[in-house]
This record gives structure tokens, sequence and C-alpha cells, in this order.
């Protein structure tokens, strides 16, 4: 997988294009998707540095940061390429490396995620 599988993911299902939301040199290739009403993130992907996520120091990795209940993050982190959140709430998010991560438990996850940041509805009580 590559950030571009992820935009036509995103693209195809939840009708979401990256947005590139800083013009800092260290990060302008860092992309968010978020949903257009509640402009709330699902995904956020970046490159960060191997020594950032416990890997090789000079390597290069594309992560996707993902939303997630907590309860199942101790067992998603059994997984291949799936890692504690990078620059991101650990208990309610979960970073993907890309290069290594099954495409089906991915996409999984991007939904998920969509789903869990989505705007609520409200309702109330009517009088009777």
């Amino acid at each position: 997988m590559n950030r571009e599988d992820i935009f036509k993911i995103a693209l195809e299902y939840f009708g979401v294009e990256p947005d590139y939301p800083w013009s800092d040199e260290k990060y302008k290739d860092a992309a968010v998707l978020r949903h257009k009403d509640n402009k709330k993130w699902f995904g956020l992907i970046m490159t960060v540095s191997g020594r950032n996520i416990g890997r090789e120091e000079n390597q290069k990795f594309e992560i996707l940061n993902l939303k997630t209940e907590p309860e199942i993050i101790f067992e998603l982190l059994q997984q291949k390429g799936v890692i504690p959140a990078y620059h991101m709430n650990k208990p309610h998010w979960l970073s993907l490396i890309l290069s290594e991560v099954d495409k089906d438990l991915m996409t999984v996850l991007l939904e998920k995620s969509f789903h869990l940041t989505e705007k609520r509805s409200t309702c109330s009580l009517k009088d009777s």
C-alpha cells in the first residue's frame, strides 16, 4: 500500500480528497483526510523517520494515523505494520506503516476511523 492507494479508497468510499494543511517544509507532504461536514480528521498520512517509530534511523516510512476504539488497540498492535500512534492520542489512535500493513486490515480500520469521527446526530426528547 502507498498513499495514492489510500487516497483512491478515501475518494471512492467517502468522497474525500486529501488536504495538505501545513506549508512548513518539514510537513509539506503530510495529508489529512477529513469529513466535509464537521472537518474532523479520520486519517493523517505522513512520512516519518524510522527512529521516531522504533525502526532504522536513516530509513523513511509512510504511516497512516487512524482513530479506533481503545479496547481493541492492544489486539491490533499485535498485527504486522500496526504501531502505537505517532503524534496522536495513543488511547484512541494508532499508526499503520503502509509498506507493512495488510490491505484488508487497513481498509477496515480506515472505515472504522471514518465512522468514529463522523458528525453525531442530535436528538431531543419531546414532551408528551
